[in-house]
């Protein structure tokens, strides 16, 4: 987590940040050495600096429906309810996989009679080539249905991609499944994978949800899709790489499967070459020992990012761990 700063500046090769009202000189990092905290956290004051106010804070846009297809209407977000809306579609395998677990916190929640909390699962970007809305419906009441009462919170489905446009473009999303913390007022409190939601959701039901921490996180995804596209492009490769690690410190320092994706994407890169490869192992790796055993995804992706660098011995031996860890069926 970055706290509170004021001014950051560089003189010469070093970040002088103000970090809870201390002075701190950073070393600009080198590409190759690993980063300290300190330098991925005025790396991301920089970046944080630079942006307009995120959407973590800001009143939550109207639900663009198409239709319901299960549950009550929510046409408004009434105050004093939280609510978790939750952007799926069939063709994501981990949105299905999820699905038990999303409606098991529906579950849990519905029979707390001190926290009030509604969960909708909005599927977004489903409609198939020169499938009808009516066949969409057909379709999605059937999966609904062969769930067996695993799937029992509300479930809606987009209007064209307007979901899409107003919640998750400005958010910075790209990858399913998402989820978002609408609170009591009708504000965004927490964007991100909702693979990681239940802790966030926890802590803003007890009431101590950090919501610069959330913002952070938020920035962090814009950031990353941001450094992506232009190092695709072969733009700033070395200073994207080091925002890269700053981001895997930072804004998904607890999400060891989007650490990891991090350095599966770049092994992918041919404009970052063999550095970028050596760099995207060594990242990989910290995301599998920062999983402890607790998920396989993160080992699926330190196996491709191995046999990136041509360790394919390795490589089998962690997509073999990955398979062992999945039992949910998240691979």
């Amino acid at each position: 987590m970055i706290m509170q700063r004021s001014a950051v500046h560089t003189a010469s090769n070093r970040i002088i940040a103000c970090v809870g009202g201390l002075a701190v000189a950073v070393a600009t990092p080198v590409l190759g050495e690993p980063m300290t905290l300190e330098e991925a956290a005025a790396l991301m004051t920089e970046e944080v600096e630079a942006r307009p106010a995120p959407f973590v804070g800001q009143k939550a846009p109207d639900l663009r429906v198409g239709g319901w297809l299960q549950g009550t209407a929510v046409t408004e977000f009434q105050p004093g309810e939280t609510y978790v809306i939750e952007m799926w579609a069939t063709w994501c395998a981990p949105c299905i996989a999820l699905i038990p677990h999303l409606n098991k916190l529906h579950l849990d929640y519905q029979a707390d009679e001190n926290h009030s909390v509604t969960f909708v699962g909005m599927n977004i970007l489903d409609r198939r080539r020169d499938e009808t809305e009516a066949e969409q419906i057909a379709r999605l009441e059937q999966l609904i249905s062969e769930r067996n009462g695993e799937m029992t919170y509300r479930v809606a489905y987009e209007d064209g991609q307007l979901m899409n446009e107003t919640w998750m473009k400005p958010a910075g999303q790209r990858g399913l499944p998402a989820a978002f913390i609408v609170d009591g007022t009708g504000h965004i409190a927490w964007v991100g994978n909702t693979a990681v939601s239940d802790d966030p959701l926890e802590e803003f039901v007890r009431g101590e949800h950090d919501r610069e921490n959330a913002k952070l996180s938020q920035i962090g995804q814009v950031v990353l899709n941001e450094t992506l596209d232009a190092m695709e492009q072969g733009d700033g490769v070395e200073g994207g790489l080091k925002r890269l690690e700053a981001l895997t410190l930072t804004s998904f320092k607890d999400d060891p499967e989007a650490r990891a994706r991090i350095g599966f994407l770049v092994s992918r890169m041919d404009t970052t070459g063999e550095a970028g490869r050596e760099w995207a192992l060594r990242i990989a790796k910290a995301a599998v020992d920062a999983s402890g055993d607790a998920s396989a995804m993160p080992f699926a992706m330190f196996a491709h990012v191995q046999e990136a660098n041509s360790d394919f011995e390795g490589a089998v031996e962690s997509m073999r761990r990955a398979v062992d860890l999945n039992e949910d069926d998240t691979l």
